[in-house]
């Protein structure tokens, strides 16, 4: 099993993981620190209920344009660290900022095009099971690294 681990904010940590299983691809577990743990449980932290509400229907594996979601699920910390909720997705590949650094020049016209279309497509899924993103941005993941369409 590979594990890489890094930290992501200052209340979760995001871990890359490669499971057991058939098809030997990668999850992504992201840790949520006991605070935001009490924060989900109190209403005010919605992400796992958000990626329930968008993931497809059974046995669809079209896209839906937004992060897939495995699964999600609490365990017990050490000592007074309290509960941790940790949620499975698909891995992400890199930032937009990352893939534009990289490349060393401007996006092909072409690219920018189909970039903006798929995020819009992910933003009208989200509209249309009545969640609002408040925080689209170039510091988010371009791309999963994930084996489906």
């Amino acid at each position: 099993m590979y594990c890489e681990s890094q930290p992501f904010t200052q209340r979760q940590r995001i871990i890359k993981v490669s499971p057991t299983c058939r098809d030997h691809s990668f999850v992504a577990i992201k840790i949520l620190k006991g605070d935001s743990t009490s924060l989900h449980e109190s209403g005010f932290f919605r992400e796992l209920d958000a990626l329930k509400a968008i993931a497809p229907e059974k046995g669809n594996m079209a896209t839906t344009h937004c992060l897939r979601l495995f699964d999600g699920f609490k365990f017990k910390g050490k000592g007074r660290d309290g509960k941790h909720l940790s949620i499975v997705t698909e891995v992400l590949g890199p930032t937009v900022s990352q893939v534009r650094k990289e490349l060393g020049e401007p996006f092909p016209i072409p690219f920018v095009k189909r970039m903006c279309r798929h995020i819009l497509l992910g933003l009208a899924r989200l509209h249309d099971k009545g969640i609002a993103h408040t925080g689209v941005s170039v510091r988010f993941p371009l791309e999963t690294c994930s084996p489906f369409p």
